[in-house]
């Protein structure tokens, strides 16, 4: 989550996406897909980004959540405009 803070959300995104190979539904997991879901809302805002296609797979993460009051706290570290992107 670092590098989703530090503005790396590609970088975010790759060690996220490794991070859920194969322990989705597991502790931790809501997290990484919630900011899975961050990320890539995020890079839709940035010029030469398919943003309908981030927006997209934003949404998707976040639907995947398996316990969403996991990341109830999380939200408020994420902007208001990431948080409606990915239907929050």
């Amino acid at each position: 989550m670092a590098a989703f803070f530090a503005g790396n959300y590609k970088e975010a995104i790759r060690r996220l996406e490794e991070r859920l190979d194969g322990d989705a539904g597991l502790p931790g997991s809501s997290r990484a897909l919630f900011y899975l879901a961050c990320a890539n809302a995020a890079l839709a805002e940035l010029p030469g980004e398919n943003a309908t296609e981030r927006l997209n797979a934003a949404r998707r993460f976040y639907q995947r959540i398996p316990s969403p009051a996991d990341v109830e706290r999380d939200l408020r570290y994420v902007s208001p405009k990431v948080r409606t992107a990915i239907g929050r």
